[in-house]
């Protein structure tokens, strides 16, 4: 009986320091995985709180670029949408944090719209967390709308626009988004 007691104590002993060392491992490894988001395959960390953007915009606001998952959307109208791995360059991401400080855009507006009467428009939304602030500003845009004529626009717009055409660039002139299929379809 007494070796039977003790041979169960000794099993669940080891039970117990098996599980010990399964979650020292476990944790260990925790932190690796957390060293390399954070460092996004660099040897300077960045913070997701530091900053960290999305932006959606053309027709129903359908295609995007997305830091926070590190992904762009291509709007394929007809076939929908597809989604791929996309990770900017430190250099752009420090010229499209340069534009947002120099536009101040943690002090714009949450809606962008001016009166319209246009039906066929462009739809844009931006999201972004700058030093842990997060701040959203969406505009539809009509179309036919001409940015440079238009006397209801403020310099928030103008700008708004000059940096969404800088990531609108980025994103389609990227080998990423040039490798996915082409739109089939259109809007009207």
């Amino acid at each position: 009986m007494m070796k039977i007691i003790t041979s169960w104590i000794s099993i669940v002993l080891v039970i117990c320091l098996l599980g010990i060392c399964v979650a020292v491992l476990i944790h260990e490894r925790s932190g690796d995985i957390e060293d390399e988001i954070l460092t996004n395959g660099s040897d300077n960390k960045v913070e997701i709180s530091e900053f960290e953007f999305s932006l959606t915009f053309g027709p129903r606001g359908r295609t995007s670029i997305n830091t926070f998952t590190n992904t762009i959307t291509k709007d394929l109208a007809l076939d929908g949408v597809i989604t791929t791995k996309y990770v900017i360059s430190k250099n752009d991401r420090k010229k499209i944090r340069e534009m947002l400080s120099e536009m101040d855009i943690l002090a714009f507006p949450k809606n962008l719209n001016v009166r319209s009467y246009y039906d066929h428009t462009e739809i844009i939304s931006f999201h972004a967390i700058i030093d842990g602030r997060e701040h959203t500003v969406s505009w539809t845009v009509p179309w036919d709308f001409d940015f440079y004529e238009e006397d209801r626009l403020t310099v928030i717009h103008h700008d708004f626009m000059e940096f969404v055409k800088f990531i609108r660039d980025l994103v389609i002139g990227s080998k990423e988004y040039k490798a996915l299929p082409e739109a089939r379809g259109g809007y009207l």
